[in-house]
């Protein structure tokens, strides 16, 4: 009786490479899509986060370095969005880049 092994997780094919993992950039993530930025204190990142994934699918959020972010929305949820950078501005200091059409890709 033989035993088959099971191939292991990162198993490759033969002549296959294996990719790196890279971020996607920001054009290709935000495409159609309104993308903001916006700056808070690196200890309110999680806050932000959070209140975001509690926010019926406003928005998503790639975190650049530190506090500094980028916030995706679907362009349909534009009203809902503005609300929410602004209640952010105002409760906890985040400073907001002007939307601009270069951010808007």
């Amino acid at each position: 009786m033989s035993v088959r092994r099971a191939p292991a997780l990162y198993d490759s094919p033969p002549g296959h490479c294996m990719r790196t993992k890279r971020p996607l950039a920001m054009a290709i993530v935000g495409e159609g899509m309104l993308v903001r930025r916006m700056t808070v204190a690196p200890s309110d990142v999680v806050f932000v986060k959070g209140i975001l994934e509690a926010s019926d699918g406003v928005a998503g959020l790639f975190a650049e370095r530190g506090g500094e972010l980028s916030i995706v929305a679907p362009r349909e949820r534009e009203a809902e969005l503005a609300a929410l950078l602004e209640d952010f501005r105002r409760d906890i200091g985040a400073r907001l880049d002007p939307p601009s059409g270069a951010a808007d890709v």
